[in-house]
């Protein structure tokens, strides 16, 4: 008892002696704990208002880099513009000279094939006179004349032997022809295309010219001749009174 006692106040002696040792030391830090709490009470107001300007520049810088990105994209913008339309202009003026180019190449291939087309279209006419023997008929029937005098037979469409002419292409052709009448009987003549009558021109008077014309678009192998009516007359001499004449005026 004695000794728990004894180690009861030896306790308690040790413990008065911390204190004792404590105290001076809190004497002399508690002036220091006090001054940085000060310090940093009065630092603290400018550590939040320069946390809140860091926080408003940021989204300030923020906005100044997009700003200069949009001005960029900006310039971008116009300066593609620009290209794009002097990029135009040079194509119009392109256009412009290859149209002209091929313009004067078209003009002088159709000159060229108009040329050629000239070359290669067939040549056909023809001009004949009736006879040098004077009186030509009356017959008791209808005569298909034959022309034998034959002053040109270009393309030899034109057929001496039966007085037919006969379409070489398909095409326009003209033909015209005279007669003359020297006798009591009437004179007159028949141009049959085919089996078609064309024209009659006649006359009933004596020593007189008659004639006539025709276009007429024909076939290949169409023919064309004349006719001399039954009863009817001509007269044809060395002055060639009676002609017929045909060409072709072009092919289609």
């Amino acid at each position: 008892m004695f000794n728990h006692y004894w180690s009861a106040s030896a306790s308690s002696a040790s413990l008065s002696q911390s204190a004792a040792n404590i105290k001076p030391s809190l004497q002399t830090t508690f002036p220091k704990l006090k001054m940085k709490s000060l310090a940093f009470l009065v630092l603290l107001p400018l550590l939040f208002k320069a946390s809140v300007q860091e926080v408003e520049l940021k989204p300030q810088r923020h906005d100044d880099v997009r700003e200069n990105e949009l001005k960029e994209l900006r310039d971008l913008v116009l300066e593609q513009r620009e290209e794009m339309q002097t990029l135009k202009e040079k194509l119009e003026a392109v256009r412009l000279s290859e149209n002209s180019a091929l313009s004067s190449q078209l003009t002088a291939f159709e000159s060229r094939m108009a040329q050629v087309e000239k070359t290669l279209q067939p040549k056909v006419a023809f001009s004949v006179g009736l006879t040098s023997s004077g009186l030509v008929g009356p017959y008791a029937g209808t005569k298909t004349l034959v022309y034998n005098k034959i002053f040109f037979n270009i393309g030899g469409a034109y057929n001496p032997a039966n007085g037919i002419f006969l379409a070489p292409v398909r095409g326009v052709y003209y033909f015209t022809f005279t007669g003359f009448s020297n006798h009591h009987t009437p004179g007159g003549l028949m141009m049959y295309h085919n089996s078609s009558m064309l024209r009659f021109p006649q006359s009933r008077i004596r020593e007189a010219f008659f004639s006539n014309a025709v276009t007429r678009q024909m076939q290949e192998g169409d023919s064309l001749y004349v006719q001399l009516p039954a009863g009817y007359s001509l007269f044809d001499n060395e002055r060639h009174l009676c002609t017929l004449t045909g060409f072709l005026l072009y092919p289609v």
